[in-house]
């Protein structure tokens, strides 16, 4: 078990708080600022360990502190809201809606049983983008605990990867694209306009890990934001020259986040596509790297946001297990981590930004996590005193 350590009391982007939020979820003891929505006004969330300690409980943009008694209580790893008091909350006719608002998406309402004969008729589920009206609603629950992570254990793949680490930890600066869907340029960090451009400004995960390895290595990163939102992995390979071709000093790295509007996609057409994807990216930059993130879940009470989405990392993991130049290429696996959340009783709005399918800001440091523990092993984190599950 990790030691224990003095909190990081920072609330606006720093050094101490990037150190802070890339502390791993499943290996740290203490949890800061996971985030948290509440619908109704004696509304609950539940966390994903059970807290010995619980330092604070803030609003997402961390500006405002709730005090326990009077904004809340807590029941083993629910934090439930006091009606009183002033932590925020949706009203159950303002998150699900007997109206669209404008874009809208439909859901489904039998995955809450507590609302059975409450909710009649069609209802829409609120759905904002490109501001924090979401996250607004969020509250963020730093806490220590001493229970064991029970998901899936990021892998460490530092042989697959040995290219773009040789250049790293010889002292060269590297190119790295970031490619894919709307993930990949940015939605939802709070230090990004899609954001809203709020406390703690926290950067997108790409330039978290940017920030680390120029912290631990004394080199450069330079990042080409190469993606598209709305993008399907046929995008990419469509979009692949005018985005990614020839690019005069060459690509180290490429990490590609995509899959998450694949949910019409079959697996044929996303392994041909990946693998066409691939091949040009090597052909162009054969000593470079990749690294795949795939999707975390979309709501799951959005109709016709899942489909196949649930599937599509371990297509890519497979894929990757099986492709011809497979040696350079790995995956971060934030989807099994978002699954195992929902697990442990968290909702999916818990974690997103516009409540669909763009997470915030505690669901995207798990990208940058993996990330990190895909390229740099125990050098990130050792956690090899724990069981390995991938």
């Amino acid at each position: 078990m990790p030691p224990k350590t003095q909190w990081i009391e920072d609330t606006d982007w720093s050094d101490n708080l990037r150190e802070a939020y890339l502390k791993p979820y499943w290996y740290s003891q203490e949890i800061y600022n996971e985030t948290g929505a509440i619908v109704g006004e004696d509304g609950e969330i539940e966390l994903m360990f059970t807290p010995s300690e619980i330092h604070s409980i803030r609003s997402y943009d961390l500006k405002t502190t709730y005090v326990e008694g009077v904004d809340y209580t807590i029941e083993g790893k629910k934090i439930k809201r006091i009606p009183s008091g002033n932590l925020p909350y949706w009203e159950v006719e303002e998150y699900y809606l007997t109206a669209p608002n404008n874009p809208s998406v439909p859901i489904t309402l039998e995955v809450e049983e507590k609302y059975y004969g409450q909710l009649s008729g069609t209802r829409y589920l609120a759905y904002y983008d490109g501001d924090s009206t979401i996250t607004s609603k969020q509250i963020a629950v730093t806490y220590r605990h001493e229970d064991k992570y029970t998901g899936r254990i990021p892998k460490s793949y530092e042989m697959e990867l040995s290219k773009v680490l040789n250049k790293i930890n010889n002292g060269q600066d590297i190119n790295v694209a970031i490619y894919g869907d709307s993930v990949s340029v940015g939605c939802n960090a709070s230090g990004t306009s899609y954001g809203g451009n709020i406390t703690p400004h926290m950067p997108t995960a790409w330039d978290m890990v940017k920030e680390w390895i120029e912290d631990k290595k004394d080199i450069t990163v330079n990042i080409d934001s190469k993606g598209t939102g709305g993008w399907k992995i046929a995008d990419c390979v469509d979009n692949y020259n005018a985005r990614l071709h020839g690019k005069a000093d060459g690509y180290d790295l490429l990490i590609l986040r995509i899959g998450g509007n694949d949910a019409g996609t079959r697996k044929a057409q996303y392994n041909r596509s990946m693998g066409e994807l691939l091949d040009m990216f090597f052909a162009d930059y054969p000593d470079a790297s990749v690294i795949i993130v795939s999707p975390e879940m979309p709501n799951s009470q959005a109709i016709g946001w899942t489909g196949n989405v649930p599937l599509v990392e371990t297509w890519e993991e497979d894929f990757i297990e099986s492709y011809a130049n497979g040696g350079n290429c790995a995956i971060a696996k934030v989807y099994s981590f978002a699954e195992w959340t929902v697990i442990q009783g968290k909702q999916t709005r818990d974690w997103l930004a516009n409540n669909i399918n763009h997470s915030n800001d505690f669901m995207i440091r798990s990208y940058a996590q993996t990330i990190l523990k895909a390229m740099f092993g125990a050098e990130f984190v050792d956690d090899s005193a724990l069981e390995q599950t991938t």
